[in-house]
Parts: C-alpha cells; sequence; structure tokens
C-alpha cells in the first residue's frame, strides 16, 4: 500500500467512480484543460498519493485497481517502448490517433505547447456504421503528410480502414513513418501486406498489452520472419513482466512494474503459447487474443494466405460468420 494512508491516497482519486481515463461510462470529452492540469498538479504536490484506475478489464472481467503517481509514469512508458525497441530516440516526433482513453489523448494534444514533438487525434466515428467518417479519415491523411511524424501509433483496425480509404479514394499518401505502432487488435497477415502497399518504407509492428498492465510485447521485425506464422510472435519485454500459460492455453501475467496494487498471475485470457528464445527473452508464439470465434486463426490466416497468391485474389478483408458450416 501507498505511505500516508486511506485519506491521503483518496485525494488523488478521480472526480468519481467512473474512470475519467477511459470512459467507460461517460461521453468521450470529459476531461477539460482543468481537469488535466489538476490532476498533473495534484501528482507533483502528493507524488505517494494514489488515484483509482476502474475499467471493464481487458481480461473481459470488471476491473478496478489502484494506481500511484509512480505506477502511472512506469506504466505510460510502455506504450513508448516499442517506439524505442523500432530504434528511434527519444527526440523522434510521435503522432498518437485512438479512441479508447480520449479523455487521455486529449490530455496530452492539452499540452502541445509543451510536447512539440507529439501530436494526437481523436478521430470521429459515423455514429450508425461506426465506421471513420469521411472527414476524419481526411483530416488524418493530411496531418500525417503534413506533420511527417517520425512515429504513429494507433489500432491496427482503424489504420487498415484508414488505408482502405487511400485505396478507395486514390489518396495520396506523401509521408512514411519510421516506426507505426499497432496495438490492441488483430490483423491477418494479408492485411499486413496491404498496409505494407501503401506504407512500405515503415517499420509497421504490432505491440501487446491492456489497460491492467501497459504494453508487455512487441511483434517481432519483419528482417526475423522465417514463415508468415512468426507474424504472430511477439518478445516480452522482460524488465516489464512474466508471462507463463494457464493449462487451457490462456495468457497469465505477472507485472513487474506496479507497487501499489500489483498484478500477481493475473489470467488475461488471451490466447497464445510462451516460449523461452536463443537470447534467453520470452517470446509469444501464435498470439492472437481472446478468439472468441473459437477457430484456429493462424491456421485460418495461412489458408486465406495461401488461396489469395494461388488464386490472385487480392483480398483485403475477411468476415468469419459461425452460422456459415464449412
Amino acid at each position: 500500500m501507498c505511505d500516508g494512508g486511506y485519506e491521503n491516497r483518496m485525494k488523488f482519486s478521480t472526480k468519481s467512480s467512473v474512470n475519467t481515463w477511459t470512459e467507460k461510462q461517460e461521453k468521450s470529452g470529459g476531461m477539460s484543460p482543468l481537469d488535466g492540469i489538476r490532476m498533473v498538479l495534484t501528482a507533483i504536490a502528493q507524488p505517494k498519493s494514489s488515484y483509482a484506475m476502474i475499467t471493464g478489464g481487458s481480461s473481459g472481467e470488471y476491473f478496478y485497481q489502484w494506481l500511484s503517481v509512480g505506477d502511472s509514469f512506469r506504466g505510460a512508458q510502455t506504450y513508448g517502448r516499442g517506439v524505442h525497441e523500432a530504434g528511434l530516440t527519444p527526440s523522434a516526433s510521435l503522432m498518437v490517433v485512438y479512441l479508447h482513453g480520449s479523455n487521455t489523448v486529449k490530455l496530452i494534444e492539452n499540452f502541445s505547447p509543451i510536447l512539440p514533438e507529439v501530436s494526437c487525434y481523436v478521430p470521429d466515428l459515423d455514429p450508425e456504421t461506426a465506421d471513420l467518417t469521411e472527414a476524419s479519415y481526411r483530416r488524418l491523411l493530411h496531418r500525417l503528410n503534413t506533420e511527417r511524424p517520425d512515429a504513429l501509433v494507433m489500432f491496427p483496425n482503424m489504420f487498415f480502414r484508414f488505408v482502405q480509404k487511400i485505396h478507395v479514394h486514390g489518396g495520396k499518401v506523401k509521408h512514411q513513418p519510421k516506426y507505426i505502432d499497432l496495438s490492441a487488435d488483430f490483423l491477418f497477415s494479408f492485411q499486413y501486406d496491404f498496409l505494407k502497399r501503401y506504407y512500405p518504407d515503415s517499420d509497421i509492428r504490432m505491440t501487446y498489452g491492456c489497460v491492467e498492465f501497459g504494453q508487455i510485447a512487441q511483434q517481432i521485425p519483419r528482417s526475423q520472419w522465417k514463415s508468415p506464422r512468426d507474424m504472430f510472435t511477439y518478445k516480452v519485454y522482460g524488465d516489464c513482466a512474466h508471462v507463463e500459460n494457464h493449462p487451457d492455453g490462456s495468457l497469465v501475467v505477472t507485472s513487474l512494474l506496479y507497487k501499489t496494487l500489483p498484478l500477481i498471475r493475473y489470467n488475461i485470457s488471451d490466447k497464445a503459447r510462451v516460449a523461452d528464445g536463443p537470447d534467453g527473452s520470452q517470446y509469444l508464439h501464435d498470439l492472437v487474443g481472446k478468439n472468441k470465434q473459437d477457430i484456429d486463426m493462424v491456421r485460418t490466416d495461412r489458408e486465406i494466405d495461401r488461396m489469395s497468391r494461388d488464386w490472385n485474389l487480392g483480398v483485403i478483408n475477411f468476415r468469419y460468420s459461425p452460422d456459415v458450416k464449412t
């Protein structure tokens, strides 16, 4: 527990039991610049205090957690770890395009005058289709072409849809970020190949983590792939987490960062095979997330890739229906 007792810890709690960072129950945009300044000043004035983080939980279970100021910074730093692992220096410019936790993104954007190398964008979605709006697509393409960030952080499915719109509308890609970090979703290899058609010079990698313990692993670079299956291989940040397999094949994570409320052998319910590598690091093989479809996603990926190449299908999208028996 944090020093100072329950009363002092509560002083740094968010303004309600609802998590103002990820807004599971609040409309996006609830954090004003004043709220951001208040929380930053409180963190400086009460460095031993903690605040409550309440989310739906990436495991699908309701999750409640205490984070100290130090824990918050350590957790936040893991989200920049992929940029570092890709070889970019701390002076590299970064653009963050995010929906979930958009108050956090907006908080960073509010401090952009003192963080000139960091820019943020919360795109709009069509309320009926949940698709990226045309205005947001054009705005994002314009910002990428003009601001020219060294690194881009975005959801895989949103970036894929963004590149689809470039394909459909004939958009001009005038800038290739050195590194594109895609986290929180799953991509098939043919989708990855489609992204590389428009961003061939970018090191595009997916990272793995969750709101409970931050980012803990990064997809190995394409230069290290020995087969298409290696697309689903991730190297674990050994100083951030230790991973192991539950007997049912799900992933069990112990965080090595948080001190206020440590996560010890936390079953995240994602499917992956844990193995030690020749360099002494831990690796996640065949990482495909929760796999609610209950199908072999790696095998499915391999078959789609084979059919696409053998039949010259040029597949850039795929939908699985459990009602169709094959």
